[in-house]
């Protein structure tokens, strides 16, 4: 089984890059953003099947500005 903890882009203009650390503002991070249906592809290609999606809003105090996407599957092949 696999347990995916992921940055998803709240809106369309937010892309992968740098971003500055909430607890620092001085720290930047590079940070990959992904959509479920982008994962569900990547998963599906590489023979996992999905098993729940659930998401939930950032902690803007102490989280980069993206949701959180957690994605459960297993692989079937």
């Amino acid at each position: 089984k696999l347990y995916l903890a992921l940055q998803e882009p709240q809106r369309k203009m937010q892309k992968d890059g740098y971003y500055p650390v909430a607890y620092n503002p001085k720290v930047k991070m590079f940070i990959n953003l992904f959509k479920e249906r982008e994962m569900r592809a990547h998963l599906r290609k590489t023979g996992f099947r999905v098993l729940w999606v659930d998401r939930r809003n950032p902690d803007f105090a102490t989280e980069f500005p993206f949701n959180k996407l957690f994605i459960a599957a297993e692989k079937i092949r």
